[in-house]
């Protein structure tokens, strides 16, 4: 098809299922390729650590070291837009000093529900806090949260752009176990907590000092 259409450049989001197969036709047909960064880089994007695009649109600096670290080849093939300024978080905030500190919990695929709802449950045991739950679309876990919020009497959101979930709920703190908010969060001034489960996907994260974590073991 590339061949037929004579396409002479290729830009792409990295879709990780698919990059090396059109990497591998544009290296054969000469084709220049580009690629924006969707989603955060991790040890586990193996995809990236084969053939590489002519040029590389990653987010900030902080992703240009991630991914040079995964693929050295890289090396003189990255663009920065500076789309997304992600800060390190020094310290928390003592929420105590607020008379109600409001979390949003952003659903996750692939996760124990098990440890999930330990931990949702301590949290609305505490007298200080709210608790809402921000479902992913098409996500099979929606259904065992849908019926946790009906019976905890939580708020639910769905469909709504992160703009008008911050301008509507004025959220304080971020909780995920693997989702883009929790680096996104000093974007809104909200403070990340990575939930520990059994999948370390993002416990790099936890290292490199981006978010705070909490095991539903914890006090």
């Amino acid at each position: 098809i590339f061949g037929f259409l004579k396409i002479k450049r290729l830009i792409m989001i990295d879709d990780y299922r698919e990059i090396q197969q059109f990497l591998f036709v544009c290296k054969k047909l000469k084709v220049f390729s580009i690629a924006y960064q969707h989603s955060r880089f991790s040890k586990y994007r193996v995809s990236l650590k084969y053939l590489t695009f002519d040029k590389y649109i990653v987010w900030n600096n902080y992703f240009k070291r991630k991914l040079i670290k995964i693929n050295r080849y890289y090396k003189g093939k990255i663009v920065i837009n500076n789309f997304r300024n992600f800060k390190a978080i020094n310290e928390s905030v003592n929420y105590s000093k607020l008379n109600i500190a409001k979390i949003i919990y952003f659903a996750d695929d692939k996760l124990d529900f098990k440890i999930i709802e330990k931990c949702l449950y301590k949290i609305i045991s505490l007298d200080n806090f709210e608790l809402i739950i921000k479902l992913k679309s098409n996500s099979l876990s929606n259904f065992q949260l849908i019926e946790f919020s009906r019976k905890n009497r939580l708020k639910l959101l769905t469909d709504i752009s992160m703009k008008d979930l911050v301008k509507k709920n004025k959220p304080d703190i971020f909780l995920a176990a693997h989702s883009n908010v929790l680096i996104e969060s000093s974007l809104y001034n909200c403070t990340p907590v990575l939930l520990k489960s059994n999948n370390d996907y993002s416990f790099d994260l936890i290292k490199e000092k981006l978010v705070f974590s909490l095991n539903h073991r914890d006090n």
